[in-house]
């Protein structure tokens, strides 16, 4: 009982997580209109790619690290040689940002004002933090104080946007800040736990190899995700007017949200296979994989026949251009519900080659697709390449559960031959 009220609050958290991304994105589309709310798309963007090659994939890596038995012993070990990579990773990243601004002439970050690339970009370490640092709260088992952190990080960030926006005129430069500040009260709510459990951090060599080492051999599959989600906004930005960005962004969001339910099954997931492990846990899996399914095609339907209503009434007549890009979206509801709900068959088996092959595989025909079509089709082109990247999810995971099954029933047969 105790393990599903854990799950039932996380979920609701992570739902509430997401609508309050939706609520700050419709005040800013509401009061900034398309090009301001591209330009927060755009900077967003190109933080969260920061993020997501920054991070490295080292919040497995510290599961494994602290799944020992001597916990208390390691645990100033890797909660101080996480800070330190998180400090060295945002340095160079600051860095790297800097140059790329100097020798491009400030072409690359085109239509982001430089006052909101420096207030986006000093989210940089609280979202590596975010990413890797928050892994260790959940490794000692405080998921009430993870829940709480992002609950009050959402709430800040609805109220810090409203006020910012809406009372103070400050504008994208003032939407950001305000994302950023919520994000420090999210981080600081989980940080002071983790100083009071791990005592005084250090730094040990021999841990942060292990936490290269192994969140390197993970970190394909996070890098390949990011290509078919936000690398297409920096490429609008890039070569199209930004309120492309801003009108694509709004579709995708929308389109996310739609995944509460399917990440909801995951968490379910994920106890059944930690409790009886893959195989005896797959004949229940299977049935929450087919109800998920069937949820997805009344969710893109929905979606589909309601998106005229949905883009007006949350952003505002000026985003309309916005609805046939979501309706084009509804079609990777599908792949999106699938890879998420059999994500914790994948992790079980301990299958992260194959995970990162589908998304290398994804992600290269995301990447391609946009850089030769977005030049003359826009957002459309970003769309189409969104969909047939979570097609090639979509046919992978088919697969991987027909591989399952498959497998499942040969294994009766297979029992008196081995006796």
């Amino acid at each position: 009982m105790r393990s599903w009220k854990a799950v039932t609050l996380t979920s609701g958290t992570k739902a509430y997580w997401i609508i309050g991304a939706m609520i700050s994105t419709v005040i800013t589309a509401r009061l900034l209109g398309p090009h301001g709310r591209g330009v927060i798309a755009a900077a967003m963007s190109w933080v969260t790619m920061f993020s997501t090659f920054g991070h490295l994939s080292l919040a497995n890596v510290i599961v494994y690290l602290l799944g020992r038995q001597e916990r208390d012993r390691n645990l100033p070990a890797v909660a101080g040689s996480v800070m330190a990579i998180t400090a060295a990773t945002t340095l160079l990243g600051w860095t790297i940002v800097l140059l790329m601004d100097v020798f491009s002439g400030g072409r690359i970050f085109q239509n982001i004002p430089a006052a909101a690339l420096v207030v986006a970009f000093a989210g940089l370490p609280l979202l590596l933090w975010m990413e890797n640092g928050n892994s260790l709260l959940i490794v000692l088992g405080d998921l009430k104080r993870v829940n709480l952190a992002q609950f009050a990080g959402t709430t800040t960030t609805i109220v810090l946007v409203l006020i910012a926006v809406g009372v103070l005129h400050l504008g994208v430069v003032g939407a950001l800040g305000a994302t950023v500040i919520s994000y420090a009260i999210l981080d600081g709510i989980a940080l002071t736990r983790v100083l009071r459990m791990s005592g005084r951090p250090s730094i040990s060599r021999d841990v942060v190899r292990e936490l290269l080492g192994g969140g390197i051999r993970l970190h394909v599959a996070a890098v390949g995700t990011f290509l078919f989600t936000q690398a297409g906004v920096i490429l609008l930005n890039q070569f199209r007017p930004v309120a492309e960005a801003g009108f694509f962004q709004l579709a995708m969001q929308i389109t996310a949200a739609t995944q509460v339910v399917p990440m909801a099954v995951a968490i379910v997931a994920y106890s059944l296979v930690a409790r009886h492990g893959p195989e005896a846990a797959w004949r229940e899996h299977r049935s929450l994989v087919l109800q998920t399914m069937l949820y997805a095609a009344l969710a893109a339907a929905v979606s589909y026949l309601a998106a005229p209503w949905i883009v007006p009434l949350l952003a505002g007549r000026g985003f309309e251009p916005a609805v046939p890009i979501l309706r084009i979206l509804t079609l990777s509801v599908f792949g999106m519900s699938l890879a998420t709900v059999m994500a914790p068959q994948w992790v079980a088996r301990g299958y992260f080659l194959h995970v990162a092959a589908l998304a290398v595989v994804a992600g290269a025909i995301s990447l391609i697709g946009n850089f030769l079509f977005i030049p003359r089709y826009g957002m459309y082109a970003c769309a189409w390449a969104m969909v047939a990247s979570y097609a090639i999810y979509l046919a992978g995971n088919v697969a991987f559960g027909w591989w399952i099954e498959r497998r499942r029933r040969e294994a009766p047969a297979l029992e008196p031959v081995r006796g």
